[in-house]
């Protein structure tokens, strides 16, 4: 009786914890295909586990949907029978935003078509500033930006470079990548190279960024060097680069906290190697080494010497 007893017990607790046991694969897994998807919640990483699910009617591409914390609103891009094409099928270019509180729209925006009208706009990523409400959006050649806060567009802008760059087929100057940083939008276009392009929120006027400085390392390849402006006279020096076959983007700031530093250089020196930046305010300099994208370390007693004397430490002890 006893051991039938301990069956009993054993197939009871058995049943029970198969029934409470986690999900099977249909529901607990999300594949990263490219297939469409209806749901308004993402995987992208500014979408809080407590993002209530807000079911859409119409198709989003995977990536292109995002969820603000801050403001409590979700914007995806999205298409519909108003941008369909008769020949190309769907035209995913309407921007939509929802308060998530209750997923009513609070904007609508129908984005010009861009080059064809089966090229997407997609979203880009949040890097670096999570507090940002700007979203940046890319076409195939053009830019958005937009304030999630205060549900605002930008004029659209294509990406601009300090020197002449040269298409090699339809694709070039196509934008591969962009991303959000801090009230910049920075990017990569096909055969063309890095970009940034600045947002003057109060207006919501997106504008060209200009490198300072630009080295060329190979044929129709260059490093760039932008100084992007912060309050208080300060500067963040940046070298983004982009690993195309392994996708990885990096926008490479030079400073752990921006500094005030003479931006400024002479047309003779913007394509060099090497580059030495005076502190403002203060005795000392800032060397870059523009090949390797990175800023080369000085010796106290070298940092505060003459930019001639510095740029010859340079070349005698850096290889």
């Amino acid at each position: 009786m006893q051991k039938q007893l301990a069956i009993l017990c054993f197939w009871g607790l058995f049943l029970l914890v198969s029934a409470c046991g986690g999900e099977s694969p249909s529901q607990g897994q999300n594949g990263n295909d490219q297939t469409q998807d209806t749901s308004a919640t993402g995987d992208n990483s500014g979408t809080a586990a407590s993002e209530p699910a807000c079911d859409l009617k119409t198709p989003v591409l995977d990536g292109n949907r995002i969820f603000m914390r801050q403001t409590q609103r979700m914007v995806v891009i999205t298409a519909d029978s108003s941008t369909y094409d008769d020949e190309l099928g769907d035209s995913h270019r309407i921007l939509e935003v929802y308060n998530t509180s209750n997923c009513q729209i609070a904007d609508r925006k129908v984005l010009e078509v861009n080059e064809s009208p089966d090229f997407p706009y997609y979203l880009a990523q949040i890097n670096y500033n999570n507090s940002s409400t700007l979203v940046g959006i890319r076409g195939a050649s053009n830019i958005y930006c937009y304030d999630v806060g205060n549900l605002r567009l930008s004029n659209p802008i294509q990406p601009g470079f300090l020197r002449e760059r040269y298409s090699e087929d339809a694709q070039s100057g196509h934008i591969l990548r962009l991303e959000v940083w801090e009230d910049f939008l920075v990017g990569f276009a096909q055969d063309k190279g890095v970009f940034a392009v600045s947002v003057e929120k109060t207006a919501m006027q997106a504008s060209p960024v200009l490198p300072i400085a630009e080295f060329q390392t190979g044929e129709g390849q260059y490093s760039s060097l932008f100084a992007f402006s912060f309050p208080e006279g300060k500067s963040q020096l940046a070298i983004p680069s982009y690993d195309i076959d392994a996708d990885e983007f990096s926008v490479n700031p030079l400073f752990d906290q921006p500094l005030a530093v003479n931006t400024t250089l002479g047309s003779n020196v913007r394509n060099n190697r090497y580059l030495v930046l005076p502190l403002q305010g203060q005795s000392g300099a800032v060397a870059i080494d523009m090949q390797e994208k990175k800023r080369i370390e000085l010796p106290a007693d070298v940092e505060t010497q003459s930019v001639q004397n510095i740029l010859r430490w340079i070349r005698a002890n850096v290889k």
